[in-house]
């Protein structure tokens, strides 16, 4: 079995590495002949085709390959889609890399638009259509986050909820009381929040611990009743057990992107953006719910590593590294409050 160690640190940057890196080890393969005059948009509906057929091997999530989809439908069909994928060359691939740096997208996000390349050349180098995967070939940005994570206070919170309107406030009310990530709350569907036995059912999650269910908070149960309640004049069909819960005015799938540029307008509205930081996104409401519960609720690790649906406890203090403390820290500052308390009883 051939191994190779990679370099990233977190599991979203090791899949897109291996996607990257994919099309490298699919030239020891012998090539078959193909259609070297497919487009790449061709290329890339045909690959987006197989996996999502039953002969596909890879098995990726339905959320992973809409991602994949959108990102090369709003990255990379308008510059190289209508050129015959065949002929694309890594310096082609560079100059897509630039101008994608140019518009300021993160460093994380180009590395998802080169993996979703990558996984395209990859699916045309099995079956012929190309005979190289230049995407491999192409130095990308880091994928590290440049700053801290924000970590809002609870009164915080509620000055961001305050400054969203209708259509996303119960998208980031989500990402906070349910500590769900963007890509969790935006695949929820009605079938999978139980207001009766208050729980949420994440269906769709990052990895097999995240795919459990989570307690519905009253604040979060209020929220979304009160969104259900909007959607339903809209029309009942939005408020099927099939239906998406964040849809658009339209009928559509919410988007990630105006979800997060929703958030981050808020929270300059909410004058919470400090001069030089990066701005609040939806991730940062599934950090601020870890420190409320630990910090302000007083929860025990244990319990927050639940609640957040990660494997352990262990993976808890790795993603937080030291800021939530630990149970004995905890049970020692209690005990010196305690302690406080009495002598000030004696005296």
């Amino acid at each position: 079995m051939l191994c190779k160690a990679l370099r990233a640190r977190t599991e979203r940057e090791a899949i897109d590495e291996r996607d990257i890196g994919l099309g490298k080890l699919k030239e020891d393969k012998p090539v078959t002949a193909g259609d070297r005059t497919l487009t790449f948009d061709a290329l890339a509906a045909k690959w987006l085709e197989h996996e999502r057929g039953p002969s596909s091997t890879k098995k990726r999530r339905p959320s992973t390959l809409t991602l994949r989809e959108t990102l090369l439908r709003k990255h990379v069909s308008p510059r190289i889609g209508k050129q015959k994928a065949a002929v694309l060359t890594a310096p082609d691939l560079r100059e897509l890399r630039d101008k994608l740096i140019a518009k300021k997208l993160s460093g994380s996000s180009i590395r998802g638009v080169f993996a979703s390349i990558s996984c395209v050349f990859a699916y045309g180098l099995e079956y012929g259509h190309v005979v190289d995967n230049p995407a491999r070939a192409v130095q990308l940005p880091s994928g590290q986050r440049k700053s801290e994570p924000r970590y809002l206070r609870m009164a915080e919170v509620r000055r961001l909820l305050d400054s969203l309107g209708d259509e996303f406030r119960p998208v980031a009310a989500s990402c906070f009381y349910a500590a769900l990530r963007i890509s969790e709350a935006l695949a929820l569907k009605w079938s999978d929040v139980d207001f009766d036995r208050t729980l949420i059912y994440v269906r769709d999650g990052k990895t097999k611990a995240s795919v459990a269910p989570v307690k519905l908070l009253p604040e979060l149960a209020d929220e979304l009743k009160a969104h259900r309640g909007r959607q339903a004049r809209l029309g009942f069909d939005r408020i099927a057990a099939s239906a998406l819960v964040f849809q658009t005015l339209t009928g559509h799938p919410q988007s990630r992107r105006n979800a997060l540029r929703a958030i981050n307008r808020a929270g300059e509205k909410a004058k919470l953006q400090p001069e030089g930081a990066q701005p609040i996104g939806a991730h940062d409401l599934r950090h601020s719910c870890a420190t409320y519960l630990r910090e302000e609720l007083g929860l025990r690790i244990k319990d927050v590593s639940g609640f957040l649906r990660h494997a352990n406890e262990s993976v808890t203090l790795q993603v937080y590294d030291g800021r939530l403390g630990t149970d004995e820290e905890q049970a020692v500052e209690l005990g010196d409050k305690i302690a406080r308390a009495r002598l000030a009883g004696a005296s």
